[in-house]
This record gives structure tokens, C-alpha cells and sequence, in this order.
């Protein structure tokens, strides 16, 4: 029992927990012994490094300047804001006030008072279905007729048109 006791100290280095299957195949690992310079380099590499005061201050200042912007930015966007809800309320106005002169335009125009004027004023009728109503083409006035080619014959190269246009579109190849 103490030659078992000997053997499995070695072995699991005092480790309270062991598995049971490294038993017969744990090997003691030696431990290194390091030199007093090399754990003096070791604690010099893990310190942080400090950095330079130029380069500390060149950060400093960058941060400043991109606070600065920001503000500015800030400022830039509120003053614009304020500017667009102050249009939009301006805006807002205007169409009411478009629609109200829209509305006494509209009330200005007195049918009845125009027909008035032109029977008192201007000796005009109303026409009625015994009435002929003649045109007088003398002097400067004078009536002309547009493109006198047939109506059917027109109408046809129309449509001749139309359908030769929706077939080639139809026959298109698909992009």
C-alpha cells in the first residue's frame, strides 16, 4: 500500500481528481527552470507599452476636431430643419390662400350678370331651334380645309398603323 501510495504521488502531482484510464500511462513532465534574466524579460514584454506624448497629443487632437465637426454638423442640420418646417408651415398657407382666392374667383363669375350684359348692352339673343345662324365669310375672314384627303382612306392607313406597330412590338424578342 505505501509503494502504491509512493508511485501515485508522482504520478497526479498531489491533483486531488484523476482519471482512472491515464493511470498506467501518466508521465511526469519535468519543470523548466527559468533564469533570473529571462523572468526580468519576460515581465518587461507583458508590461503595456506607454505611448509617446506626441502621438498622445496628436489623438487628443483628433478627437477635438472631430467633436468640433460633429457640433458643427449638428448645428447645420437643426438650422435646416428649422428652415424646412418653417417652409412647410409656409406652404401650408399658401394653399389656403390659394384656395380661398381660388374660391372668390370662382364666386366672380356670374353667369346670370353676363347674360344680362351681352342681351342689354349688346343686343344678343339667345338662340333657340327656329333660329338660322349665318356666317359671314367676306373680307379677311375665311375658312380653309386641313389636309383634304379622304376621312375613311385616312382613317384606315390609321389603323394599318396602329396594327403593323403592335405586331412588331408583339414579335420583339424579349430583353
Amino acid at each position: 500500500m505505501a509503494s502504491m501510495h509512493a508511485q501515485s504521488q508522482p504520478l497526479f502531482n498531489g491533483a486531488a481528481a484523476y482519471q482512472v484510464q491515464t493511470v498506467g500511462s501518466a508521465v511526469r513532465q519535468p519543470q523548466r527552470r527559468t533564469l533570473p534574466q529571462e523572468r526580468s524579460h519576460r515581465r518587461a514584454a507583458e508590461q503595456p507599452r506607454a505611448l509617446s506624448m506626441p502621438l498622445t497629443a496628436l489623438c487628443i487632437l483628433g478627437a477635438v476636431c472631430v467633436m468640433v465637426i460633429l457640433v458643427f454638423a449638428h448645428m447645420r442640420l437643426y438650422t435646416i430643419t428649422s428652415e424646412n418646417s418653417a417652409m412647410r408651415a409656409e406652404l401650408t398657407e399658401l394653399e389656403a390662400q390659394r384656395s380661398k382666392l381660388q374660391g372668390q374667383y370662382n364666386g366672380m363669375i356670374n353667369y346670370r350678370e353676363i347674360e344680362t350684359e351681352a342681351t342689354t348692352r349688346l343686343g344678343m339673343a339667345k338662340p333657340n331651334g327656329s333660329q338660322t345662324v349665318y356666317v359671314n365669310l367676306a373680307g379677311s375672314d375665311r375658312g380653309e380645309v386641313l389636309g383634304g384627303e379622304d376621312v375613311f382612306g385616312w382613317t384606315a392607313e390609321l389603323f394599318s398603323d396602329a396594327f403593323s406597330n403592335l405586331s412588331a412590338y408583339l414579335s420583339a424578342p424579349a430583353t
